[in-house]
């Protein structure tokens, strides 16, 4: 996840943007990068 913050990627899915139109946005993240980038907010959140 090199050079993208779990705040962009959060920001992008809570402006409605789809799993796949992330990564395009992004092309260098995979599909478990934008699942690490949640599980990492939950756990920020103490859920």
């Amino acid at each position: 996840m090199e050079g993208v913050t779990v705040g962009a990627i959060l920001r992008r899915l809570a402006s409605g943007l789809s799993l796949e139109e992330v990564l395009r946005g992004y092309p260098q993240l995979a599909e478990e990068d934008v699942r690490a980038a949640l599980e990492c907010a939950a756990r920020m959140l103490g859920e």
